[in-house]
């Protein structure tokens, strides 16, 4: 990858696609899509970098957007398995192969004809990878690419890094991050590699804060100088609280705290799914899968993922949580049908693909670490970026308070809060706790570290076992780290087939 592919390819990219054909490229060891004679010349992209391109040449198959768990067969969340017919793959907007591929790389595939309505398998016949981050490491504590604060779990596929451990990088390291974000600059890594060699190009993805116009602007933390670069956002200008995607020339000597100046283009992105159309006009709906993270819930049947409207039908399935965990800030995986004359997605099943965790209980100021964490019956649970405190409970440190917290486990049972809300004077006796299992025994079992007797506790302990997701209501505190006589029940989750795979 150089800097010529990149420019051609941003300024160029039919130009860039007519070589290919024309001209076998060093390393080209793909096939190219449809030809122009079967092509519209629409962007067949999607995901980060902008969605809403249409297939070429019509298509009776359907789209994903989700994170590559088995790189090399091609599976997209534990449950696909497709193959690579005649086929475009980039990574980063530059013509890449099969092998660039990675586990925990998330991809946007369009699938040809003849895929199951499920999309557990098919042909691919368009792949796009878009990292959120590709720059120098700026911080270690927290864990900082190009000063935007990168959120990883024992669920992060972490690549060439000693000990696969982030704290193991040095300041000045070149990294990539893959994963999903918010629009509060909050990112959830699902991989993050050191550079394959030297990388042409330096981004970021996120939203705009802090906008002079025509001047600079941030992302997070990071200060971005326009130097003459006009942003691209189609008939309008840049506007605060854009999300945009930057390109920029590799700096020499860049530090943390320096300005990033070297420009070489600002996107205002759309991420949705790709536009798809069928060959027969009888077809109205095609397949679709989306993962990405809630951005915005309008009503019981209507939400957004990143800027894919989703439509929720009355028989919706939720996996790995329930349609209360359906929060802005959650990320998650929708399948369904996707219309293609208002390209709404309608869901047939909601997938939680981290263990959901929702508390409802007292709070004390003094459980109350200020802007770091909060503790629930003696479970310590980190505020990051990814977390929404609009009652400003960490941030001021006034907490004795009712208060709800929603977050996810990863694989290791750590916590992660989404969001915390004040619900109220406190009450003892109308306790909510949701989360994996974490021991069964004696009279009680363990839900993330905190206890749980009474209530139907003997009568469900046969049936549950380590690392099933429980939900207990209308329990009470029963000491510093218990909770008693509440209902408890199981709730479904996609986790033993992960564990199968």
């Amino acid at each position: 990858m150089n800097l010529n592919d990149f420019s051609l390819r941003k300024l160029f990219p039919l130009a860039l696609i007519s070589t290919c054909l024309a001209v076998p490229l060093t390393g080209c060891d793909f096939q190219l899509g449809p030809s122009d004679d079967n092509n519209n010349g629409d962007n067949n992209g999607g995901g980060n970098n902008g969605g809403g391109g249409s297939i070429g040449g019509g298509n009776d198959g359907g789209a994903t957007i989700g994170t590559l768990t088995d790189a090399s067969d091609l599976e997209v969340n534990f449950d696909s398995n497709f193959s690579l017919g005649n086929i475009d793959i980039s990574i980063d907007d530059i013509p890449a192969v099969s092998s660039d591929l990675e586990d925990g790389m998330v991809v946007t595939l369009i699938i040809e004809d003849g895929a199951p309505s499920n999309l557990a398998t098919g042909t691919v016949t368009s792949l796009e990878v878009n990292h959120l981050l590709v720059g120098p490491v700026t911080s270690l504590n927290p864990f900082e690419v190009l000063s935007h604060e990168v959120i990883t779990t024992a669920d992060t596929e972490l690549r060439d890094i000693s000990g696969e451990d982030v704290t193991n990088l040095a300041i000045g390291d070149i990294a990539r991050v893959s994963g999903f974000a918010n629009r509060q600059n909050g990112i959830l890594a699902t991989r993050v590699d050191l550079q394959p060699g030297q990388f042409s190009i330096w981004k970021m993805t996120g939203t705009v804060e802090n906008l002079t116009a025509n001047q600079s602007f941030t992302i997070a933390d990071q200060n971005i100088i326009l130097n003459g670069t006009f942003p691209d956002c189609g008939t309008r200008e840049l506007a605060e609280g854009d999300y945009v995607e930057v390109t920029a020339i590799p700096e020499e000597n860049f530090s943390p705290g320096d300005d990033l100046s070297t420009l070489l283009a600002v996107e205002c992105l759309t991420v949705a799914l790709p536009a798809l159309r069928a060959d027969d006009d009888d077809i109205e709906t095609l397949p679709a899968q989306m993962e990405g993270t809630v951005t915005s819930i309008n009503s019981i049947t209507e939400i957004f993922v990143d800027d894919q409207e989703i439509e929720l039908g009355s028989n919706v399935s939720y996996l790995g949580g329930t349609a209360t965990d359906l929060i802005v800030g959650a990320k998650i995986e929708v399948e369904g049908d996707l219309d293609l004359d208002t390209q709404v997605l309608t869901a047939n099943t909601i997938i939680y693909h981290e263990r959901r965790i929702l508390i409802e209980a007292p709070l004390a100021s003094s459980d109350v670490t200020v802007n770091t964490s909060v503790n629930f019956f003696g479970l310590d649970i980190p505020i990051t970026n990814l977390t929404v405190d609009d009652d400003l409970i960490v941030s001021s440190g006034i907490a004795d308070r009712q208060v709800r917290l929603f977050g996810f486990t990863d694989e290791d049972q750590n916590p992660f809060a989404i969001s915390l809300s004040n619900e109220g004077v406190i009450d003892d006796e109308d306790v909510t706790l949701q989360g994996p299992v974490s021991r069964v025994g004696g009279n009680e079992i363990e839900i993330i570290g905190i206890s749980v007797d009474g209530g139907n506790v003997l009568n469900i302990q046969g049936s549950v076992e380590e690392e099933d997701l429980v939900i207990v209501e209308n329990a009470e505190v029963d000491g510093s780290t218990s909770i008693t006589d509440g209902v408890v029940s199981e709730i479904e989750t996609v986790f033993e087939q992960r564990e199968n795979n």
